[in-house]
């Protein structure tokens, strides 16, 4: 046994001495070192290549060798610096190659130096034989790239105040990331890359490049984003995989399978796949029209689902060029129209793609490598104008977010203040990276409204319906749902409207929201988690079961007549009444105490009846209608507040259901408010608000203790100046104005300050750490106040009592030079302006 073993050993031995004579003859035999380099360019291999002639170089030194050298660095890219080094050594040799100015001008447009690549691109010119330039080079590049230098030059000479970052190592690698997609919340990115999926991966396109594959990150409670992982089937298949679209709910996802062509040229199509059962479903294609035999690689759809864009180079007798943008529109049956190419200005001879579509549903996005690029792709933006049916002249973004590299997939955050794009700069990691690029002055003052549908009862999730209406032009604007595994939903809606938000379900009682900011001033992100009450059965086991949900969509005029605005909202209710005929429907109406209680009970019993009419005009059933007018007896907030006597104005609608023995004859006929109406309700009101009843018919409100405990302000405290000692802060993840879910408590606990003081004014103070340029944080700062003010305006706080003030890095609490100081500098504080004590209780 011992003999086999060292027997063993020398054969281990022989082979190792083998292989590392092999090894050591390669790496010193020149021959083979270049006759391996050359075949490395012959299947464009460029970085296996330029190592190789790096190697090559070391042991027979030439000229020849630097100028191939910075001809890879060019073909790489990334190595721009690099290129021109070794190209001065060229030209300083005096050896001459045909081409040296040509790269010599490549090395240093791309390096965004713009008059020295514009001085060799017409010294390459001026030194062509006859005028004709090289096979490899079109006729009119020279003049592209010229046009593109002066571009450049204007464009850097007039930088916009942006702050442009890499996503990190947790996104990047050293191969291609690019077409990044965010969720509406931020928390997810999805996007494509072409890494190897194993160790020993050697699937390889026409390009000699790793298949694409589609990733995901989630971000982590700390706000970074955590390490990327590969989608598993059937998102990502054996060919190429990318991320293009995801619908604003997250529930779609459009992704691009690419062909494999006889004739070598490239081919795609778009797909989508559905969030299902906590997991994606089995990407189906785009219907035809849509998807051709040609390419389709990337798209962007509306937020109301109605509107598809995306990019073709199909031979359309319209097609300018290259790739352009399409746009097709959903017709009312469901299908897709036939698809329209956009036509210039926003199409050109060259080629045009990444199209994203803002949330507005009129601006749009798109990367193209035209004349009025820097150079490569860069992100352009156009506006629509509907009357005219034309889109405006695009407007190159700007440097420092476009380059003379591509700059290409253009996404924005639902806050529009973080756009998320495909670039490859001195950071890279490597190859193409996903970059962000903040912009705190941006105003886009979007509603972002979302959270989980649940059972009120059983806490499962909920696929239930969620329709926007324009209560003003009594128009639904958008239909989405929640998920039905998770629940969860997210919809984004445009300001300065009056919404009407309705989530339902069959077989539960259905719920409604208004969001109505006419002064809106920042982009605000609503977190509402909703729970549904099932509908109970006959069979339930109470004699008469009673549920109830608020109307919060109700409108009514100085005479108490019901305005058209709530005509959706009594439109479902009919909707709901409909569906079981054995349900009886009361109408509770209520008031603050700001009136005589009997002139509140007359008006609240006014509008009942308004109610009531309204729903027979509209072909609801009369006799299982009941209008209750119940004035300021049950009040649910204090009314020493305006919230509070917002919430006290409220309509109930009240479901009532009985077994059959119980007869609808058997009602009680001495109810507080018999001498108003002779209308009878179906059941006593306790019996629905029992939480709201102390004793025998009492009717005083029990106002519980609020969650949240605020310091008593002395009266020799109460100084303008005076610092709020908050027992919650506010912070901010590096360069975003978006609230985490943790300043929950901090916003709770400002509220109650102003409600304990009702004529305390704040300043709303918003500062930064020391991270980039002062101007950019001066401005991110001032994000970050109205980010917190407006969500105080939403939950009820008037807009003249706060301030809005942004320090940036002037005034720090901690030291900027670790990332714990960093952290506690990124924060919002609340200063008192005045209190006006001597009027407070």
């Amino acid at each position: 046994m011992k003999t086999l073993y060292n027997y063993l050993l020398i054969i281990v031995f022989l082979s190792f001495v083998g292989l590392t004579k092999n090894f050591s003859q390669k790496k010193t035999n020149p021959k083979k070192i270049l006759a391996e380099a050359k075949e490395y360019i012959r299947v464009q291999e460029w970085h296996h290549a330029y190592e190789l002639y790096k190697e090559y170089h070391k042991l027979v030194p030439s000229i020849d060798n630097l100028y191939e050298l910075g001809v890879l660095c060019i073909k790489m890219k990334n190595k721009e610096k690099e290129a021109l080094s070794y190209f001065q050594q060229v030209l300083r040799s005096g050896k001459q190659y045909e081409k040296i100015y040509f790269y010599m001008a490549r090395a240093y447009h791309i390096n965004n130096k713009f008059d020295s690549a514009i001085m060799y691109y017409n010294m390459y010119k001026a030194n062509l034989i006859g005028g004709k330039v090289h096979d490899d080079i079109k006729p009119d590049m020279l003049d592209l790239y010229i046009m593109q230098c002066n571009t450049g030059k204007k464009l850097i000479q007039r930088p916009i105040d942006v702050k442009v970052t890499n996503i990190g190592p947790a996104i990047n690698t050293k191969y291609h990331e690019f077409a990044p997609l965010v969720s509406a919340d931020e928390t997810r990115l999805i996007f494509t890359t072409r890494r190897p999926r194993h160790p020993h991966d050697k699937t390889h396109d026409i390009y000699n490049e790793y298949s694409e594959d589609i990733y995901m990150s989630e971000k982590g409670p700390d706000g970074e984003w955590k390490p990327a992982k590969r989608m598993d089937a059937p998102i990502n298949s054996t060919g190429h995989d990318a991320s293009i679209a995801l619908s604003p709910d997250g529930q779609y996802l459009y992704l691009y399978r690419g062909q494999n062509m006889s004739d070598n040229r490239l081919a795609g199509d778009i797909y989508y796949s559905v969030w299902q059962d906590s997991t994606w479903s089995e990407p189906k294609p785009m219907p035809k029209g849509i998807n051709s035999r040609y390419w389709e690689p990337s798209a962007s759809i509306t937020e109301n689902e109605m509107t598809f864009f995306f990019t073709s180079d199909r031979p359309d007798p319209n097609a300018q060029g290259g790739r352009d943008i399409y746009m097709v529109r959903k017709l009312p049956n469901g299908e897709w129209a036939e698809p329209k190419n956009l036509g210039p200005p926003i199409n050109t001879p060259y080629d045009e793609d990444g199209p994203f579509i803002h949330s507005n549903g009129r601006t749009l996005y798109f990367s193209s490598n035209g004349k009025n690029s820097m150079g490569g792709f860069d992100i352009f933006i156009s506006h629509y104008n509907p009357e005219k049916d034309t889109w405006s002249e695009p407007q190159n973004l700007g440097y420092p977010i476009n380059t003379a590299e591509d700059d290409i997939y253009f996404v924005w955050s639902a806050d529009g203040v973080r756009g998320y794009f495909s670039s490859e700069r001195e950071d890279s990691y490597g190859e193409t990276d996903i970059y962000v690029v903040s912009i705190p002055e941006k105003e886009l003052n979007l509603i972002v409204m979302k959270g989980k549908v649940y059972d009120e009862e059983s806490g499962k999730p909920l696929g239930a319906t969620i329709e926007v209406i324009d209560n003003e032009k009594q128009k639904t604007v958008l239909v989405s749902n929640s998920n039905e595994f998770n629940g969860r939903y997210a919809i984004v809606l445009p300001p300065y409207r009056n919404y009407g938000i309705r989530v339902g379900k069959n077989g539960y009682l259905f719920k409604s929201f208004n969001i109505n900011i006419p002064d809106q001033f920042e982009y605000l992100e609503i977190i509402e988690n909703i729970g549904l009450k099932k509908l109970l059965k006959d069979n339930s086991q109470e004699a008469v079961t009673v549920q109830y949900e608020t109307l919060n969509n109700m409108f009514f005029s100085p005479e108490n007549e019901v305005k058209v605005e709530s005509e959706s909202e009594l439109n479902r209710l009919k909707m709901l009444l409909d569906a079981d005929e054995s349900l009886e429907l009361e109408i509770a109406v209520h008031t603050d105490n700001s009136q005589d209680s009997l002139v509140s009970l007359f008006i609240s019993q006014a509008r009942a009846d308004a109610i009531v009419n309204t729903l027979k005009s509209l072909g609801a059933d009369e006799k299982r209608i009941v209008g209750i007018g119940y004035g300021s007896r049950f009040p649910i907030a204090s009314n020493e507040t305006e919230e509070g006597r917002k919430a006290n104005n409220r309509v109930e609608y009240i479901t009532v259901k009985r077994k059959e023995e119980v007869s609808k004859d058997h009602h009680e006929d001495d109810h507080h408010h018999h001498y108003v109406t002779k209308t009878t309700p179906f059941v006593d009101y306790f019996a629905v608000r029992p939480e709201l009843k102390l004793g025998s018919k009492e009717t005083e409100l029990k106002i519980e203790k609020p969650e949240i405990e605020i310091k008593e302000i002395k009266r020799e405290e109460a100084k303008p100046g005076y610092k709020l000692d908050l027992k919650y802060t506010i912070r901010f993840q590096t360069g975003t104005s978006r609230l985490e879910p943790s300043a929950n408590k901090a916003i709770e606990e400002i509220l109650a300050y102003l409600r304990k003081y009702p004529r305390l004014v704040l300043e709303v103070a918003g500062h930064t750490d020391n991270i980039g340029e002062a101007s950019y944080n001066q401005k991110l700062s001032e994000k970050r106040a109205a980010a917190v003010a407006q969500v105080l305006v939403y939950r009820g706080i008037s807009k003249d009592r706060l301030k809005i003030v942004g320090y940036g890095e002037e005034k720090p609490i901690a030291d900027n030079s670790t990332p714990e100081g960093r952290e506690k500098n990124r924060r919002t504080e609340f200063t008192a302006i005045s209190w006006g004590l001597d009027n407070q209780e």
